[in-house]
């Protein structure tokens, strides 16, 4: 009952299926990695139109940034993570913007990887998150 609490807390933003995913990764690779974070926003967001209180504009913005599902850290290498199931180039396209989106909201050059957590990724698409340098989880 309190792992299910804490599971919930942790990963908020991640659907149950992405949950689900998410938590057979972790099960497997979470030790290989350090500092993880969650519902990462990044982008400018849309700016809040009409009159209204500094806190409609904030929440505005807030909610329409881009949102990468998880950070983590190897070393001083930064990892950006797509949890998805049966993912596609959705989330290809995804994680290219999500890495240039996050070069510029945290003025960050160092090097960064791409990952897809998903239980499945067709042929052509496993090609192409390859070809990219996209690493490919099947969990």
């Amino acid at each position: 009952m309190a792992q299910e609490f804490v599971t919930k807390q942790r990963f908020l933003h991640l659907l149950p299926a992405e949950k689900v995913l998410w938590q057979k990764w972790l099960s497997q690779f979470e030790n290989a990695w350090e500092k993880y974070e969650y519902d990462v926003h990044v982008g400018k967001g849309l700016p809040y139109v009409g009159e209204g209180p500094e806190w409609a504009q904030s929440l505005v913005t807030l909610l329409t940034q881009k949102r990468i599902d998880v950070i983590a850290w190897r070393g001083a290498t930064l990892w950006i993570f797509e949890v998805k199931p049966g993912a596609a180039m959705s989330a290809y396209g995804e994680l290219l913007a999500y890495r240039e989106l996050y070069r510029t909201t945290f003025k960050y050059d160092g090097p960064i990887e791409l990952a897809v957590v998903t239980d499945f990724l067709g042929p052509d698409d496993e090609y192409l998150f390859l070809k990219a340098g996209i690493h490919v989880f099947l969990v």
